[in-house]
């Protein structure tokens, strides 16, 4: 079920695996954090690859990265160490999503070519609608916080956390 390994870093090793239902999804899941207890495991769609499947298909391919600490993990680290309490996270992928949900002080930022698996596990979290593409969000550990979704298809990455800055300001 498992691939070889994809690319092994000092800090992260990625496997790529195939599955056709979302229970084998989990249960891979579950088995790598059992191998890997003292690591953060995540699990995202390859989605280039995905992309180019026919509409039919059912199998899946995967991406299992094992790491030492996640998005979320390093924010939380660079803000204690640096005493920045508040600001801005954005991101576009479903590796970004921890960190997108966790940091309650961090305003988020989906940004415009968001990929569909970032966009309904954020989807999943959006509150209220406040103004505009701005909405309250419940994170995880169950706080609310202000998330950016960008909506224009027009508009990505930086030009995305620009629009998201004014929206938040007002």
């Amino acid at each position: 079920m498992l691939g070889t390994t994809k690319d092994v870093q000092r800090f992260k090793i990625s496997f790529h695996f195939y599955a056709a239902k979302p229970e084998t999804v989990a249960m891979i899941e579950r088995l790598a954090s059992s191998i890997f207890p003292n690591h953060y495991t995540i699990i995202c769609e390859e989605i280039g690859y995905n992309r180019g499947l026919p509409a039919k298909t059912s199998i899946r391919k995967y991406c299992l990265d094992v790491v030492a600490a996640t998005k979320s993990t390093a924010v939380r680290y660079i803000s204690t160490l640096t005493g920045v309490s508040e600001g801005i996270v954005a991101g576009d992928s479903g590796n970004d999503v921890d960190m997108l949900l966790e940091n309650s002080k961090f305003h988020a930022v989906l940004v415009g070519g968001a990929t569909s698996e970032a966009v309904s596990e954020i989807e999943k979290r959006l509150a209220s609608k406040t103004k505009g593409s701005v909405y309250k969000m419940v994170g995880r550990n169950g706080t609310t916080k202000s998330c950016y979704v960008e909506r224009d298809p027009k508009r990505m990455g930086p030009e995305s956390i620009i629009e998201a800055v004014k929206a938040l300001a007002q």
